[in-house]
């Protein structure tokens, strides 16, 4: 009798040694996951759990910090009416604890929003507010005069306005300053209404040029005048080349016309932002951009202001007003967040070894000086919103939220080129100062003043992680998995070899064709070996793995044993 000749099924051995990163699409890399928490790429091409965190201030809700910034070389963050610059506090009334801060550094000086206070820190003592205004009442008289507001000089190119409510603290020489008002009244000299440039100012009038035809009194009955030295209404707002940059598309400040302009403040000077006299490089700067649309975000790159809409790009070339150019680049913007708070508006920009990041609508983007590109494909088809960005060595720290609503705080190595997932933190603002990344974190209620590296009081207790591969037992080819193996297959043995902490302890679940997991086994740690793992004998299409743990691990290589079968 012949007995038929059975061939034997075959035996593959895939060992993966090199872990990237998160990868969210259909098809990825061996060794990238499709999930994980609290672990680094640090020590790659291992996987190994992060470090602990630390707690610098934790307040909740009564004294918590508002805002963090990097100030010549320290820490310096707001809580309550405090601003705190290393070891330092400074009592500032001018800033309410209430608010969602934003500090933008000038020179010595602190640019504080959304009060648009200012403060010194060189001198402590000279603080206050960048917009003065003012609300006449009583007779306006207009005279000619000369710079001073001497009436008797023989030559009068100047007009001198006097009002019993001008006060000398309130504005100083120099301001460029706009006078309006919201009635109908036609009966005003010319040169009056607008902006002007203030020559002298004392209690009771001040000083611009352009002379009246003749003395003129405008009667508290038919009007009063507003006079005012303020920022424009802007979306966006940062610092470059020593001036502070804004840019607004809506209504301007006074409601009723619609602008799409880019502004500028005098050279050195925060407080003004409407002084023209003539072709002067120290001049404030205002100019109308095309292409509409919100503005976005904006920050200084390459020395360059640089601003955002989702999908343009505008950098201001040249080095004073009379020679500014603006660039106008169609490409993926920042993402509109829907705040119309310019103090907090495209919070991911964040600069790492001169690369500019940012969360744009449909994914992230990297800029180089030549045009954006897409380095969030990993995230698959999943949409993030309220993304804040910070940057620390080779790192861009993300938080933001998905979907439903659920933040996540990711971490791309720039070197590496990978994402990798660490956990749920949600980080209002993040900054770099020395050899740590301080940030805030926040849970929709309460702040706390946090490390990256550990700084300050540190995690209690191991860390809990995870790592979740994608589908495995597909056909690999060229380092990928796809779908064109169909077979069934046996998963005969898994060996993995990893380093674990004394104390910790891990554990290897399985999902067979998208069921739940299940733990096929737990080690303990005691130092680096190799565990193999038996592993229940089911016939499936593919399956997933996750390693889960407490407390310090390292993955250095995963083998897996499969044996194929037929189709049925």
């Amino acid at each position: 009798m012949r007995i038929p000749k059975l061939n034997p099924l075959q035996s593959r051995r895939q060992v993966t040694s090199t872990f990237g990163g998160i990868d969210k699409r259909s098809v990825i890399e061996d060794g990238s996951w499709r999930n994980t928490q609290n672990v680094t790429l640090d020590e790659y091409p291992t996987l190994k759990v992060r470090g602990k965190r630390g707690t610098i201030l934790s307040g909740g809700t009564a004294v918590a910090p508002t805002e963090i910034v990097k100030v010549d070389g320290k820490l310096c963050y707001i809580e309550g009416s405090n601003i705190h610059i290393g070891s330092d506090t400074y009592a500032f009334a001018r800033v309410s604890g209430n608010n969602d801060h934003s500090i933008i550094v000038m020179g010595a000086y602190l640019i504080i929003l959304p009060e648009y206070a200012y403060f010194n820190t060189s001198d402590p003592n000279d603080k206050g507010m960048i917009e003065s205004d003012l609300r006449t009442s009583g007779d306006v008289t207009l005279t000619p005069c000369d710079e001073t507001g001497d009436t008797t000089a023989q030559i009068k190119n100047y007009t001198k306005v006097s009002n019993s409510q001008i006060d000398a603290d309130d504005f100083n020489v120099g301001d460029g300053i706009e006078i309006y008002h919201e009635s109908g009244e036609t009966n005003i000299p010319d040169n009056f209404v607008g902006y002007h440039v203030l020559t002298a100012i004392d209690d009771g009038y001040f000083v611009y040029k352009g002379a009246p035809a003749e003395t003129t009194t405008i009667s508290a009955t038919h009007l009063s005048f507003y006079i005012s030295r303020g920022v424009p209404v802007v979306d966006v707002i940062f610092e470059c080349g020593n001036r502070l940059w804004g840019a607004r598309w809506g209504k301007d400040i006074h409601n009723e016309k619609f602008v799409n302009e880019i502004y500028a403040s005098a050279l050195g000077d925060f407080r003004n932002w409407r002084i023209y006299e003539g072709a002067i490089s120290t001049n404030s700067y205002t100019a109308s951009v095309g292409t509409g649309g919100k503005f976005t975000g904006g920050c200084a790159y390459q020395g360059v202001p640089t601003f955002f809409k989702e999908d343009a790009m505008f950098r201001v070339y040249g080095s004073y007003p009379e020679q500014y150019q603006i660039q106008e680049t169609a490409c993926n913007g920042v993402i509109d967040e829907g705040t119309t708070a310019e103090w907090i508006a495209g919070r991911s920009l964040s600069i790492v070894n001169n690369v500019l990041y940012y969360k744009s609508r449909t994914g992230v983007c990297a800029f180089d000086g030549s045009l954006p590109v897409d380095i969030g494909a990993v995230f698959g088809k999943t949409k993030y919103h309220n993304a804040v960005g910070g940057a620390f060595g080779k790192k861009y720290y993300l938080s933001m939220a998905d979907e439903n609503n659920v933040y996540h705080l990711f971490v791309y190595d720039t070197a590496k080129g990978l994402w990798i997932r660490e956990d749920n933190t949600r980080v209002r603002r993040f900054a770099e100062v020395g050899d740590e990344l301080y940030f805030i974190w926040y849970d929709g209620t309460n702040r706390k003043l946090m490390t990256v590296n550990g700084t300050g009081e540190k995690e209690s207790g191991p860390i809990e992680w995870f790592a979740e591969t994608g589908e495995l037992g597909l056909n690999y080819q060229d380092g990928r998995y796809t779908y064109s193996d169909i077979d069934r297959k046996y998963i005969e043995r898994l060996t993995i070899r990893m380093r674990l902490g004394i104390g910790s302890y891990v554990s290897v679940e399985i999902s067979y064709n998208d069921e739940e997991f299940k733990t096929i086994s737990r080690i303990a740690g005691y130092n680096l070996d190799s565990f193999s793992l038996p592993v229940p004998v089911k016939r499936c299409d593919h399956f997933r793995l996750r390693l889960s743990g407490r407390g310090d691990a390292q993955i250095y290589s995963i083998a897996k044993l499969t044996q194929g079968g037929s189709d049925k």
